[in-house]
């Protein structure tokens, strides 16, 4: 049955019928990092939102005033944020502030943010007080706490808008750099869209959603807060700073208060299969767990297989995973999949998807071949369309921009008119994210913004990212790919940020770094320009946690990297005629190792095979012809244009070159035969690593160059 909220105006009167008819339910369950749980009952909640109510009306802050919360993840959140509604101030919740977070970086995220919202003050707890007035010093925004103008008397002036269009919040997302971008929400957007979420999957009054969701967040705020209060559910809350640290406690959460609903980016999903001991699983029960919700970032099949596999022992159903798509534009979703049955899976043609933008079907075990998942059906009162560049709805199948209505749209974007006639059109919000219609449901497929366009083919960066990620593991953190354009080559090159958690170790860098490459070029035919590996914390994220790559594009640029450019000079050449002869080959295919490094980004010491092919190492035609370039120009000689194909490894290119350079010279026997490189590596395999490295130093001893005097 779903829940009839047409009939209120605001989320004051909605909140305040539950209080009225549950007083006494116990309603949100706080699990603290010291072990210690708080629950919270309707009564306690409504008492708590009028004492903050009164503060701020205390303070000056009167209804319409837009009013900055910053807290941890807890309770006085909750409370603050209801308290704004009640007296009709328009809350907007701030990143949580932190002991870690070094005041400089905070000020510098957060006072641009102050500044754009026009805040009339700060709302913070007793206990962050003292912090954040450190971080933010010389500010010129009031800090208040609770205690703060509070008094005994009784607060009656709740607001109560008559026709809903009142602002309720403003939910600040997308990016780090420029202005902010402020959704901003009125109560009966927020009530209508709460009503038809419930209409489309199912989460009653005994149900219990249990997540970690920072609740500035839009998925966190809506389905672990506004949802379960709204529909006289229960919500049991998580810190996520804890849930990093412990993702067992979700499972033991579910376990102990019998969740049934939780919602989840991707990225938690490959997380918790990952770290979560079976030590730490023994005896649980996850067999409540009804509906667990993907969304707030491209969904991968690998980590839906994942979890199931890893979690399917202990209770955890299949079918209860759901995928979901949205925005904070529409308060939280857009479409989910059917409640109860597995999200469907496209195998369609990666070649295709990029270079004529349709979605071929392919076979699973295709070469070309790359599953998209389904984000399901419209949710209730919401449609979609996917449309070309004109606005022309799309037939089945066809990638374009993702746009729709509803009856839950933002009001507009805060303070920005330009910005909201640009993405507002004729009551219809243009998402900027492309994706396709299949039987009426909607696969998700990139972003328009975001789209590297490297030799005429859209690539779109969480492909290159994901490959990156699940190479790496558990050795390696976020993610950006962005392209950066060449004015040389006339098209974008992919560069590719990695987070290494370990990046003293050079060798071991190399080795991702080519194994990436590899990756990449298999499942996209392109070849990263570049690749750079940064520690914790150097990848820019924005308000709502996403990977910012337009700004980690500015970072890396701003910091001097870049992808190496061709160049060339004599040194090759005039440096293999000084040489002794017998040393030609070697010094020749280190000349050609190199360069070849440098064309991919590699770093120069990468120590590649003879044997290693050129596109086995993911170089792309115009790659290839920059190589051919820095060796005529290095080494004085003509190379053909299909060198890349006539001699596709280091080897046989090098063989040419001594051919060619050295035309009377018997260069043959000089060189190891391929039966020896494959009986030297045979051998090697089968050795441990200390008899392995004494057979080299033997094999080198034997063969090494002769100096003119031996």
């Amino acid at each position: 049955m779903a829940h009839a909220f047409a009939s209120n105006n605001s989320l004051v009167q909605a909140l305040k019928n539950q209080v009225n008819r549950h007083a006494d339910k116990v309603v949100l369950t706080f699990l603290q990092a010291d072990q210690t749980v708080r629950t919270v009952t309707y009564a306690q909640l409504d008492h708590d939102a009028t004492q903050y109510a009164q503060a701020l009306h205390h303070q000056g802050v009167a209804p319409r005033d837009v009013v900055a919360l910053i807290f941890d993840h807890g309770y006085a959140l909750v409370a603050a944020f209801w308290g704004a509604v009640y007296l009709g101030a328009v809350p907007t919740i701030f990143p949580y502030v932190t002991p870690q977070t070094p005041p400089k970086i905070y000020k510098e995220r957060v006072e641009p943010l102050l500044k754009f919202s026009q805040a009339k003050a700060i709302l913070t707890d007793t206990t962050l007080n003292a912090t954040l007035s450190a971080h933010l010093a010389g500010s010129e925004y009031p800090i208040l706490t609770l205690d703060e103008g509070a008094s005994t008397t009784t607060f009656h002036n709740l607001f109560n808008p008559v026709d809903g269009i009142e602002t309720a919040y403003i939910q600040f997302s997308g990016g780090t750099t420029g202005r902010p971008k402020g959704v901003v929400l009125s109560h009966q957007a927020v009530l209508n869209h709460v009503q038809s979420l419930s209409a489309s999957f199912p989460f009653r009054s005994a149900d219990v959603s249990v997540g970690w969701l920072p609740l500035y967040h839009d998925m966190g705020l809506v389905t672990q807060l506004l949802l379960p209060l709204l529909v006289g559910g229960t919500s049991v809350f998580i810190p996520p700073a804890y849930w990093i640290r412990h993702p067992e406690s979700l499972f033991q959460a579910i376990d102990k208060y019998k969740g049934t609903m939780s919602w989840m980016p991707n990225f938690a999903f490959s997380y918790c299969a990952r770290r979560v001991q079976n030590n730490q699983l023994q005896e649980l029960d996850l067999s409540s767990w009804s509906l667990l919700g993907n969304g707030s970032e491209p969904v991968q099949l690998e980590s839906l297989q994942l979890f199931t596999r890893r979690f399917e022992p202990y209770g955890f159903q299949p079918n209860a995973l759901m995928v979901g798509y949205g925005m904070a534009e529409n308060v939280v979703g857009l479409s989910v999949t059917l409640s109860g049955q597995l999200p469907r899976v496209d195998w369609i043609s990666i070649d295709a998807l990029q270079t004529q933008q349709q979605a071929i079907p392919r076979s699973a075990d295709a070469e070309d071949a790359t599953p998209i998942l389904s984000c399901g059906y419209p949710i209730r009162d919401t449609e979609i369309e996917v449309v070309d560049a004109e606005g022309n709805a799309h037939e089945d199948r066809h990638v374009g921009e993702v746009i729709f209505t509803s009856n839950a749209l933002m009001t507009e974007y805060y303070r920005q008119p330009d910005l909201t006639a640009q993405t507002l059109r004729d009551d219809w919000l243009y998402t900027g994210d492309l994706g396709y219609k299949l039987d009426g449901q909607l696969y998700i497929c990139g972003r328009l913004k975001d789209v590297i366009i490297v030799e005429g083919k859209n690539i779109q960066p969480h492909y290159i990212e994901s490959i990156a990620q699940t190479a790496v593991g558990s050795a390696g953190g976020l993610a950006a790919a962005f392209g950066i354009f060449d004015e040389q080559l006339g098209t974008e090159r992919p560069v590719l940020v990695c987070e290494l958690l370990n990046d003293e170790d050079m060798l071991k860098q190399n080795q991702l770094a080519l194994q990436i490459r590899q990756r990449v070029f298999e499942q996209l035919a392109i070849s990263l320009a570049d690749i750079q590996w940064v520690p914790k914390g150097w990848i820019i994220k924005t308000t709502s946690s996403k990977v910012s790559r337009t700004a980690n594009r500015q970072k890396y640029m701003g910091e001097g990297r870049q992808p190496a450019t061709p160049t060339g000079d004599k040194q090759g050449w005039t440096a293999l005629h000084e040489i002794p002869v017998r040393q030609r080959r070697p010094f020749l295919f280190g000349y050609v190792s190199t360069q070849t490094a440098e064309i991919l980004g590699l770093d120069p010491i990468t120590l590649l095979s003879p044997r290693q092919g050129f596109f086995e190492l993911g170089i792309t035609s115009l790659q290839s012809v920059a190589l051919k370039g820095r060796i005529e120009i290095g080494l004085g000689c003509r190379l053909p244009d299909t060198a890349a194909f006539d001699f596709p490894t280091l080897d046989t290119l090098v063989d040419f070159l001594l051919q060619t350079l050295f035309p009377q010279e018997q260069t043959e026997a000089l060189s190891t035969s391929s039966d020896e490189i494959d009986s030297l590596l045979s051998a090697v395999e089968a050795l441990s690593e200390e008899d392995a490295k004494q057979k080299l130093i033997e094999h080198w001893s034997k063969n090494r160059p002769q100096t003119d005097n031996s």
